[in-house]
Formats: structure tokens, C-alpha cells, sequence
């Protein structure tokens, strides 16, 4: 008889504008991978806006950087 594994529900809060979440995304996954003959994961992923105005105000990127 196989032993049920526990399961582990992630939330996963994470900004919808920067890409450096792809470094904790695969940091989590190998983490996963480790454990995966323990336990069994859920991963919910949770959108998070640091700056929500930014998409409708937009940035002017004709001026030259000082």
C-alpha cells in the first residue's frame, strides 16, 4: 500500500512587472524536485502589483538619461 503524501499548499505572491520572479520560480521548483518524494505541492499563485498605476500612466523614455 502506498503511503498518501502530505500536502503543502505555496502561496506565491509575486509582482506581475518584474522578472527577477523567475529566479525564485526556479529556486522553488528545485526545492520541489528535493522533496517531492515527501510531499505533494500545490502552488497558488497570487498577482501582485508594486506600482498598480504604472500600466495606465505609462513613462516618457524620450528624454535623455542624466
Amino acid at each position: 500500500m502506498e503511503k498518501a503524501l502530505k500536502l503543502v499548499t505555496i502561496k506565491l505572491i509575486s509582482d506581475t512587472m518584474w522578472p527577477n520572479g523567475m529566479i525564485g520560480k526556479r529556486e522553488l521548483l528545485t526545492a520541489m524536485k528535493k522533496f517531492e518524494n515527501k510531499f505533494e505541492f500545490k502552488v497558488e499563485r497570487v498577482p501582485f502589483m508594486l506600482e498598480p498605476e504604472y500600466m495606465h500612466k505609462g513613462e516618457d523614455f524620450t528624454e535623455p538619461f542624466e
